[in-house]
């Protein structure tokens, strides 16, 4: 069975080395004496690193340049750039999961309408469109050996029209 090492940096000279404890006695680098452990104590990990830091970097690079576009935006309109205030990302989630955006949640008057409907058992967003469409003309036409198919019955048809066209034939 093998044994559990843990990687440790020294405070110190910040010499990393491999201890059989969280808590090692001293370091072997230096020989800086460590606190011995109370289990009292909440201790802070040092979990900065480069990952971490271009992480943040890109963060407040975001919010950065969500701020000029305010500022754009407000100067373009010729309004105060309190009014553009909406455009600006101040409060982006950094603990976001795979398929989450980073974006927090919107909740203002249409939304919480829509929550409401929703819990009535109302049809809220999107879903169920496919019936809007069931009235919708659909065709295809073949032009030249090719199927060309589109909404409109005669798409392929005015498609070789546009095309004839461009090219002096029609």
């Amino acid at each position: 069975m093998s044994k559990v090492k843990f990687r440790l940096q020294c405070p110190e000279c910040t010499h990393k080395f491999y201890a059989p404890s969280m808590f090692p006695e001293c370091c072997p680098g230096c020989g800086y004496e460590y606190d011995p452990h109370d289990d009292t104590v909440i201790s802070m990990p040092a979990i900065k690193s480069l990952v971490s830091k271009v992480a943040d970097q890109t963060y407040r690079d975001m919010e950065r340049s969500s701020e000029a576009r305010a500022e754009t935006a407000a100067q373009m309109l010729g309004v105060p750039v309190s009014d553009m205030s909406s455009l600006k990302i101040t409060d982006l989630r950094d603990n976001t999961k795979p398929g989450e955006i980073a974006m927090p949640a919107v909740n203002n008057a249409v939304t919480q309408q829509m929550d409401l409907m929703a819990a009535r058992g109302g049809t809220v967003g999107f879903a169920g469109g496919s019936e809007f469409a069931a009235g919708t003309a659909q065709g295809a036409v073949s032009l030249n050996g090719k199927v060309m198919t589109g909404i409109v019955p005669r798409a392929g048809a005015t498609a070789l029209g546009s095309l004839q066209r461009a090219s002096g034939r029609g």
